[in-house]
Protein backbone atom coordinates (compact mmCIF):
# COMPACT_ATOMS: atom_id res chain seq x y z
CA UNK A 1 0.00 0.00 0.00
CA UNK A 2 1.13 3.30 -1.21
CA UNK A 3 2.46 6.15 1.62
CA UNK A 4 -0.27 8.91 2.43
CA UNK A 5 -0.32 11.93 4.58
CA UNK A 6 -2.82 13.97 6.47
CA UNK A 7 -3.40 17.67 5.28
CA UNK A 8 -2.84 19.92 8.85
CA UNK A 9 -5.81 21.97 7.22
CA UNK A 10 -9.34 21.34 8.77
CA UNK A 11 -11.23 22.69 6.13
CA UNK A 12 -9.30 20.84 3.58
CA UNK A 13 -11.60 19.83 0.37
CA UNK A 14 -9.36 16.86 -0.62
CA UNK A 15 -10.23 13.93 1.15
CA UNK A 16 -7.63 12.64 3.43
CA UNK A 17 -5.42 11.08 3.87
CA UNK A 18 -3.88 11.86 0.50
CA UNK A 19 -0.70 10.63 -1.84
CA UNK A 20 2.57 12.27 -0.83
CA UNK A 21 2.45 13.70 -4.31
CA UNK A 22 0.10 16.58 -3.57
CA UNK A 23 2.51 17.68 -0.87
CA UNK A 24 5.32 20.50 -1.25
CA UNK A 25 8.55 19.70 -0.28
CA UNK A 26 9.63 21.58 3.09
CA UNK A 27 13.63 20.44 4.35
CA UNK A 28 12.66 21.59 7.70
CA UNK A 29 10.19 19.01 8.25
CA UNK A 30 10.76 15.40 9.67
CA UNK A 31 9.10 13.60 6.98
CA UNK A 32 10.85 16.38 4.12
CA UNK A 33 7.04 17.42 2.93
CA UNK A 34 5.05 20.51 3.78
CA UNK A 35 2.12 20.00 6.66
CA UNK A 36 -0.62 21.44 4.00
CA UNK A 37 -1.32 19.93 0.91
CA UNK A 38 -0.74 21.87 -2.53
CA UNK A 39 -4.09 23.10 -2.87
CA UNK A 40 -5.01 24.24 0.55
CA UNK A 41 -1.12 26.29 0.29
CA UNK A 42 -2.37 27.55 -3.18
CA UNK A 43 -5.99 28.80 -1.62
CA UNK A 44 -4.39 30.11 1.14
CA UNK A 45 -2.11 32.46 -1.08
CA UNK A 46 -4.57 33.31 -3.27
CA UNK A 47 -7.07 34.79 -0.24
CA UNK A 48 -4.20 36.73 1.23
CA UNK A 49 -1.87 37.54 -1.90
CA UNK A 50 -1.54 41.37 -1.17
CA UNK A 51 -0.24 40.98 3.31
CA UNK A 52 2.30 38.26 1.35
CA UNK A 53 3.66 40.24 -0.78
CA UNK A 54 4.02 43.09 1.21
CA UNK A 55 5.58 41.39 3.82
CA UNK A 56 8.04 39.74 1.37
CA UNK A 57 8.77 43.51 0.17
CA UNK A 58 9.25 44.32 3.57
CA UNK A 59 11.56 41.76 4.23
CA UNK A 60 13.46 42.19 1.15
CA UNK A 61 13.94 45.92 1.76
CA UNK A 62 15.44 45.15 5.44
CA UNK A 63 17.48 42.73 3.77
CA UNK A 64 19.15 43.78 0.80
CA UNK A 65 22.90 43.58 1.16
CA UNK A 66 22.20 39.98 3.14
CA UNK A 67 20.12 39.18 0.07
CA UNK A 68 22.48 40.42 -2.27
CA UNK A 69 25.96 38.56 -0.62
CA UNK A 70 23.50 35.53 -0.65
CA UNK A 71 23.20 35.84 -4.18
CA UNK A 72 26.70 36.06 -4.63
CA UNK A 73 28.06 33.55 -2.94
CA UNK A 74 25.44 31.25 -4.48
CA UNK A 75 26.34 32.75 -7.99
CA UNK A 76 30.57 32.43 -7.29
CA UNK A 77 29.70 28.62 -5.65
CA UNK A 78 27.44 27.47 -8.93
CA UNK A 79 28.81 29.98 -11.49
CA UNK A 80 29.60 26.83 -14.62
CA UNK A 81 26.61 25.39 -13.75
CA UNK A 82 24.50 28.73 -14.11
CA UNK A 83 26.23 29.56 -17.14
CA UNK A 84 26.28 26.43 -19.19
CA UNK A 85 22.02 26.27 -18.08
CA UNK A 86 21.49 30.04 -19.22
CA UNK A 87 23.36 29.30 -22.47
CA UNK A 88 21.23 26.15 -23.23
CA UNK A 89 17.98 28.15 -22.65
CA UNK A 90 18.75 30.82 -24.94
CA UNK A 91 20.00 27.91 -27.60
CA UNK A 92 16.61 26.35 -27.19
CA UNK A 93 14.53 29.65 -27.06
CA UNK A 94 16.01 31.69 -29.45
CA UNK A 95 13.16 32.89 -31.40
CA UNK A 96 10.98 33.91 -28.05
CA UNK A 97 13.79 35.80 -26.55
CA UNK A 98 13.97 37.95 -30.02
CA UNK A 99 10.55 38.52 -30.20
CA UNK A 100 10.34 39.41 -26.30
CA UNK A 101 13.17 41.50 -26.68
CA UNK A 102 11.67 42.99 -29.68
CA UNK A 103 8.72 44.02 -28.00
CA UNK A 104 10.82 45.54 -25.12
CA UNK A 105 12.47 47.33 -27.42
CA UNK A 106 9.63 49.38 -28.74
CA UNK A 107 8.38 50.56 -25.10
CA UNK A 108 9.84 53.69 -23.68
CA UNK A 109 12.26 51.98 -20.98
CA UNK A 110 13.18 49.16 -23.38
CA UNK A 111 14.78 52.40 -26.25
CA UNK A 112 16.16 54.44 -23.61
CA UNK A 113 18.14 50.94 -22.33
CA UNK A 114 19.32 49.45 -25.73
CA UNK A 115 20.44 52.67 -27.00
CA UNK A 116 22.66 53.36 -23.91
CA UNK A 117 23.76 49.81 -24.55
CA UNK A 118 24.55 49.56 -28.31
CA UNK A 119 26.32 52.98 -27.86
CA UNK A 120 28.56 51.06 -25.12
CA UNK A 121 28.94 48.35 -27.34
CA UNK A 122 30.18 49.97 -30.63
CA UNK A 123 32.68 51.28 -28.48
CA UNK A 124 34.48 47.95 -27.94
CA UNK A 125 36.62 46.22 -30.36
CA UNK A 126 34.35 43.62 -30.91
CA UNK A 127 31.60 46.85 -32.07
CA UNK A 128 33.51 48.49 -34.37
CA UNK A 129 34.31 45.63 -35.51
CA UNK A 130 30.99 44.14 -36.29
CA UNK A 131 29.43 48.01 -37.48
CA UNK A 132 32.51 48.26 -39.75
CA UNK A 133 31.35 44.75 -41.50
CA UNK A 134 27.97 45.57 -41.69
CA UNK A 135 28.84 49.13 -43.22
CA UNK A 136 30.88 46.76 -46.06
CA UNK A 137 27.96 44.07 -46.89
CA UNK A 138 25.68 47.37 -46.92
CA UNK A 139 28.10 48.88 -49.78
CA UNK A 140 27.87 45.87 -51.53
CA UNK A 141 24.10 44.71 -51.08
CA UNK A 142 23.64 48.54 -52.82
CA UNK A 143 25.68 48.10 -55.47
CA UNK A 144 24.01 44.76 -56.62
CA UNK A 145 27.30 42.96 -56.32
CA UNK A 146 27.85 39.63 -54.80
CA UNK A 147 29.11 39.44 -51.22
CA UNK A 148 30.23 37.26 -48.43
CA UNK A 149 29.77 37.86 -44.73
CA UNK A 150 33.74 37.86 -44.12
CA UNK A 151 36.25 39.36 -41.32
CA UNK A 152 38.58 41.69 -42.53
CA UNK A 153 41.00 40.70 -40.28
CA UNK A 154 40.74 37.25 -42.39
CA UNK A 155 42.08 38.85 -45.32
CA UNK A 156 44.86 40.69 -43.60
CA UNK A 157 46.48 37.36 -41.65
CA UNK A 158 45.89 36.16 -44.93
CA UNK A 159 48.13 38.52 -46.65
CA UNK A 160 50.40 38.54 -43.13
CA UNK A 161 49.42 42.38 -42.49
CA UNK A 162 51.79 42.95 -45.52
CA UNK A 163 50.64 45.86 -48.12
CA UNK A 164 50.35 43.93 -51.56
CA UNK A 165 51.25 47.55 -53.24
CA UNK A 166 54.68 48.50 -51.48
CA UNK A 167 55.43 45.17 -49.17
CA UNK A 168 56.16 47.29 -46.47
CA UNK A 169 55.01 45.71 -42.92
CA UNK A 170 51.95 47.42 -41.90
CA UNK A 171 51.38 47.96 -37.77
CA UNK A 172 47.50 46.77 -36.92
CA UNK A 173 48.71 48.23 -33.05
CA UNK A 174 48.49 51.62 -34.07
CA UNK A 175 45.90 53.25 -32.70
CA UNK A 176 45.66 56.25 -35.29
CA UNK A 177 43.73 54.87 -38.49
CA UNK A 178 45.23 57.20 -40.19
CA UNK A 179 48.90 56.25 -39.77
CA UNK A 180 50.70 55.54 -42.87
CA UNK A 181 51.43 52.26 -42.25
CA UNK A 182 47.49 51.38 -40.95
CA UNK A 183 46.29 47.86 -42.67
CA UNK A 184 43.42 48.77 -44.79
CA UNK A 185 41.09 46.19 -46.14
CA UNK A 186 40.99 47.33 -50.37
CA UNK A 187 39.15 45.43 -53.13
CA UNK A 188 40.98 44.78 -55.75
CA UNK A 189 38.35 45.67 -58.29
CA UNK A 190 36.29 47.93 -56.52
CA UNK A 191 32.73 47.90 -55.57
CA UNK A 192 31.65 51.39 -57.61
CA UNK A 193 33.31 49.08 -60.94
CA UNK A 194 31.70 45.68 -60.23
CA UNK A 195 33.98 44.04 -57.68
CA UNK A 196 32.61 41.76 -55.34
CA UNK A 197 32.75 41.99 -51.36
CA UNK A 198 34.89 38.82 -51.69
CA UNK A 199 37.98 37.16 -50.39
CA UNK A 200 39.13 36.59 -53.53
CA UNK A 201 38.82 40.23 -54.52
CA UNK A 202 40.28 41.91 -51.50
CA UNK A 203 43.66 42.62 -50.00
CA UNK A 204 46.04 44.05 -47.47
CA UNK A 205 47.36 47.58 -47.99
CA UNK A 206 49.17 50.09 -46.53
CA UNK A 207 46.70 53.50 -45.23
CA UNK A 208 49.37 55.50 -47.87
CA UNK A 209 48.78 52.94 -50.50
CA UNK A 210 45.35 52.85 -50.09
CA UNK A 211 44.77 56.52 -50.00
CA UNK A 212 46.70 56.75 -53.56
CA UNK A 213 44.71 54.25 -55.24
CA UNK A 214 41.69 55.60 -54.64
CA UNK A 215 39.08 54.18 -56.22
CA UNK A 216 41.20 53.18 -59.23
CA UNK A 217 41.74 49.38 -60.34
CA UNK A 218 43.14 48.84 -63.50
CA UNK A 219 45.48 46.45 -63.79
CA UNK A 220 44.52 45.17 -60.35
CA UNK A 221 42.34 42.10 -61.64
CA UNK A 222 46.04 40.05 -62.09
CA UNK A 223 46.49 40.12 -58.30
CA UNK A 224 43.23 37.73 -57.78
CA UNK A 225 44.48 34.75 -59.84
CA UNK A 226 48.76 35.87 -59.14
Amino acid sequence: MAIRKTCSNPGCKSPNPQPLANFSKDKTKRDGLFCRCKQCKTQEYQDNKEDIRAKQNQYNQEHREENKARDKRYYEKNKKRILARNKQYQQDHKQEIAICNKKYAQTEVGKVIFKKASRKYNKTEAGKASRKKRGQIRRAHLACVEYDNFDSKEVLKRDGYKCQLCRKKTRPDFKNVYHPLYPNLDHIIPITEGGSHTKLNTQCLCHSCNARKKNIGKGDQLRMFG
